[in-house]
């Protein structure tokens, strides 16, 4: 993607803009994610689950960062379409639910969550 000829990419995390820009001189601009008012809500009092939620993939560089968190004791819970079976066995396997979580179930859980994690 980075050697491709594009007019413009497009990135949902502000410092990577930054840096990709800066460093590379790339015509790279940030597009915040979007929100649906009907699913993005409070819909659930906010942080009453004492954990941190993960979803999405779960790809090499992450899976080091949250088994490093469940080794100093960080209780996490994972959520997406789970782990590929290169990755092998992990501490982080044992805290992933197995569910995918979309629309106002994402909701929910976010808002429940003590935090929310985006690697």
């Amino acid at each position: 993607m980075l050697l491709a000829p594009y007019d413009a990419i497009f990135f949902k995390e502000p410092f990577l803009t930054d840096r990709l820009r800066a460093m590379l001189d790339l015509p790279v601009y940030y597009l915040p994610q979007a929100c649906n008012p009907r699913w993005h809500r409070p819909v659930t009092p906010a942080g009453t689950e004492p954990c941190l939620v993960i979803a999405g993939n779960m790809y090499p560089s992450r899976v080091r960062l949250l088994d490093r968190l469940i080794a100093k004791g960080i209780p996490l819970r994972l959520y997406g379409g789970g782990f590929p079976r290169w990755i092998g066995e992990t501490a982080s396997r044992a805290a992933h639910t197995g569910r995918i979580v979309t629309c106002e179930e994402k909701a929910r859980v976010f808002r429940s969550a003590a935090g929310v994690l985006n690697t």
